[in-house]
């Protein structure tokens, strides 16, 4: 296993949200990392800022496939039981369905959201209310919260956050 030098986007979002010229670059090397995964039918499921690293030149990292799942594999995980992180899970994940490219399409949105604005576009006291409001609620518009927000990046942001799947992006590489 590398080992890479650097900090956690989590880590870099403690300092504030990121102007769109320096969230693009890591957004494009999160979903090229995605692209090769899903072209080998790997699906992370749990995309977040915790398990993205910049290292010390600014290439980024995917990390913790831990929970990640084979496509058309058998589940290792028990019925019923949700696995991820309830801010950044797809609707189709809290469902309990089974999670494509396209959720971690969401998931990726989620965590665009939060560099963007500085904060996930939905969060509640409990996990409970948290999954509720990603299968009910709509985001509020990015551009509520950052007004200077390029509407086209406003648009690729709210399509990726689609709650049903198929309205997002087919692929990373289309996104």
């Amino acid at each position: 296993m590398e080992r890479v030098r650097g900090r956690t986007l989590a880590e870099l979002l403690r300092e504030g949200s990121l102007a769109a010229a320096a969230a693009r670059p890591i957004v494009q090397q999160v979903a090229e990392a995605l692209a090769d995964a899903h072209d080998h039918g790997v699906v992370h499921r749990d995309v977040k800022p915790a398990n993205l690293m910049v290292d010390a030149e600014g290439r980024l990292k995917v990390m913790d496939f831990g929970i990640a799942r084979i496509a058309g594999s058998e589940r290792m995980t028990l019925h019923g039981k949700l696995i991820g992180t309830p801010e950044y899970m797809s609707p189709e994940q809290i469902r309990g369905e089974d999670a494509s490219a396209r959720s971690d399409i969401y998931s990726l949105g989620v965590v665009l959201y939060e560099m963007l604005t500085g904060r996930v576009p939905f969060s509640a006291p409990g996990s409970f209310e948290t999954m509720r409001a990603q299968l009910e609620d709509l985001p509020a518009p990015p551009s509520s919260l950052r007004p200077d927000l390029d509407p086209r990046v406003e648009d690729l942001l709210l399509r990726s956050l689609a709650k049903r799947p198929a309205d997002r992006f087919a692929s990373t590489r289309e996104l």
